[in-house]
């Protein structure tokens, strides 16, 4: 196994794969049977990320989509790799070809669910809502389908090609709750979350009688304070602005939901890279702080992520390709000596229904044919990757470019701009790229 790590080149930071430098630019898709993997690699993305599911759940409860393909955590010990393999055979045909970054989604299997009802997130109403980020035991369960997954490809043609692992959980792989289908199913109501709560205002505030100070209640004990109804939470008193003097409860949960998502990315992190010798890159989604500015998000303690050892890069999606400001604080992230991976989560003219490529993960909903899934014309298409491309050059930051089922950039054109980014990603090797107008 080639150690990996990060270095600063120019302001921008770099992957360094045992004496290669690699630019941190690749490539992503959930059809693993595009037959695009290749082509990408000839345009010279030399980083691959794949979907490596430990779960049988879809990824988003709100679109209701199904699963992408087979997973691999089948019950406890019990691991089926067919499919990981068959997706590695295809990327690097007997160990040959790109760099590779699992993406490792470790939401609940269904039979776990079923198996643990008092593990999971509940909504205020009591409805089920997969993991819940206060349990344990959901912690343990999933780091051994972690580790068996990095324990199968040590032993795998694969091994010197894996780079680093992406862990991934929640909705969408991207550390947020799965509810929110409307205002009433806000989570986690749990018994297992309220009891983490207790533990939070414990560690903050040191007793009951300090809460209630802060509070103004009148609590016996801990045990005793409820997690806020979802009409507190979605209504400040004031309209916008919390009143601090009598909405302290809520400020301290929202808080507390950040702290939870970011120590739980963390607790795996620090496995992943300590059963990998410390010598693979380990990252996740999170910090989307100028995106999902709701605080039930729990996207606002990245200082807690920037200041672990055990995070090397961040990721975050962009707004379809207009011109948008990046969804993080990616200076930060540069400063601590940290890598910002953009996903160029970019619709073309040749992006299709989800049914038309991928019919056994479409929901029982329109929800992926309306909206942002309807395809741009050619000339707004190359706009959009244009602009995809030239903020992660210009910003200095690493790029994915994200053709969700398949076939959305087989154009021309299309190619012409991947290429293109390829090229400058080197050039800025030699000397940062700066914008040259300020709006």
């Amino acid at each position: 196994m080639k150690e990996v790590k990060l270095i600063k080149q120019n302001g921008m930071m770099k992957i360094m794969v045992g004496d290669e430098l690699l630019e941190p630019a690749g490539y992503m898709t959930y059809n693993v049977d595009g037959d695009q993997f290749g082509a990408m690699e000839e345009m010279g993305n030399r980083i691959v990320f794949f979907g490596a599911y430990a779960t049988d759940m879809g990824l988003n409860s709100l679109a209701g989509s199904k699963a992408w393909g087979p997973h691999y955590y089948l019950d406890y010990n019990t691991f089926d790799f067919t499919e990981i393999d068959r997706i590695l055979e295809m990327i690097a045909p007997h160990g040959k070809g790109p760099y590779i970054i699992p993406r490792v989604y470790f939401c609940t299997p269904s039979w776990w669910e079923r198996d643990n009802p008092d593990e999971v997130c509940r909504v205020q109403s009591g409805e089920s809502a997969r993991e819940s980020f206060g349990s344990k035991k959901w912690r343990n369960d999933m780091w051994s389908a972690v580790k068996a997954l990095i324990d199968h490809i040590n032993d795998s043609v694969w091994k010197d090609l894996i780079i680093g692992y992406h862990v991934c959980a929640g909705s969408t792989e991207e550390w947020g709750h799965h509810g929110h289908k409307h205002q009433n199913d806000m989570e986690d109501y749990s018994k297992v979350n309220q009891a983490c709560f207790h533990e939070w205002l414990l560690e903050k505030y040191g007793s009951v009688e300090a809460v209630n100070c802060a509070w103004s209640s009148s609590y016996k004990v801990l045990s005793e304070i409820p997690i806020p109804r979802v009409v507190e939470r979605t209504h400040a008193l004031g309209g916008i602005v919390r009143d601090l003097k009598r909405e302290q409860h809520v400020v301290d949960y929202n808080a507390f939901i950040s702290d939870q998502i970011a120590e739980t990315i963390l607790w795996f992190a620090e496995k992943v890279k300590t059963y990998t010798g410390r010598k693979l890159l380990v990252g996740c989604f999170y910090g989307y702080i100028n995106h999902h500015v709701d605080a039930a998000h729990g996207s606002y303690s990245v200082y807690k992520i920037l200041q672990s050892p055990d995070i090397d890069f961040l990721c975050t999606t962009n707004e379809l390709g207009r011109m948008y400001s990046f969804y993080t604080a990616v200076d930060s992230i540069r400063l601590h000596n940290k890598l910002y991976i953009c996903e160029g989560d970019t619709r073309t003219s040749l992006t299709t229904c989800l049914g038309e490529k991928l019919p056994k993960a479409e929901p029982d909903n329109t929800y992926f044919k309306i909206g942002g899934w309807v395809a741009p014309d050619i000339d707004t298409s190359i706009g959009n990757l244009k602009r995809t491309s030239l903020l992660a050059l210009t910003g200095h930051v690493g790029l994915w470019w994200f053709d969700m089922w398949g076939g959305w950039f087989d154009h021309p054109e299309y190619k012409k701009i991947i290429r293109m980014h390829q090229a400058l990603c080197a050039a800025q090797t030699e000397g940062p790229i700066r914008a040259e107008i300020a709006v």
